[in-house]
């Protein structure tokens, strides 16, 4: 999973990026099995590991990152998501890295 900062592996093996100072990094092609959380990391720009992955079995919520500016494309990601949820992100003002995304069964934003 490369270098997650503070990481939990959840039971359903999630991987999660909470209250960290580093950044999420994912190596070519990478697939999570269970859901992806990225949640309340006040010094968090931008996601590029985003762009590497091609798979996650369970949600995607990215939430409270105070000075998240954008996301990255999500070209690689072909397997569907259950749910896709982004909020409490106040300097994120663009969700058109999302544009590729075809295949999400509920979609939250706040």
């Amino acid at each position: 999973m490369g270098d997650l900062g503070k990481v939990a592996l959840c039971a359903r093996f999630c991987c999660e990026l909470v209250n960290s100072r580093r950044s999420l990094k994912l190596f070519s092609r990478q697939a999570v099995s269970g859901s992806l959380r990225i949640n309340q990391n006040s010094n968090l720009t931008s996601i590029p590991g985003l762009s590497s992955l091609i798979q996650v079995d369970g949600s995607i919520s990215i939430g409270s990152n105070d000075n998240l500016l954008t996301l990255n494309r999500l070209d690689y990601l072909k397997s569907p998501i259950e749910i896709l949820s982004i909020y409490k992100n106040a300097r994120l003002t663009s969700i058109s890295a999302l544009g590729g995304l075809n295949r999400i069964f509920n979609i939250e934003l706040h």
